[in-house]
């Protein structure tokens, strides 16, 4: 099977035997599983004092290709 995070890639064309024609090349790659890179985080926020300073965030949901975290 497949291997979620391995980047797999493809090569397909298409040839008419009868007169030895093929069509171009067409490429495509795609990550199982999706892809490694989150959404940006949501709800930033920062709030100091002179001694401390605290980050928030809301972590996302899914990934820059729509699939889920």
């Amino acid at each position: 099977g497949l291997i979620d995070g391995q980047e797999y890639s493809y090569a397909i064309f298409a040839k008419i035997d009868s007169n030895a024609v093929s069509s171009q090349l067409s490429r495509a790659s795609w990550i199982a599983g999706g892809s490694p890179v989150p959404m940006p985080a949501l709800s930033f926020g920062l709030a100091g004092s002179q001694t401390s300073i605290t980050i928030s965030w809301e972590s996302p949901a899914h990934n820059i290709d729509g699939t889920p975290m």
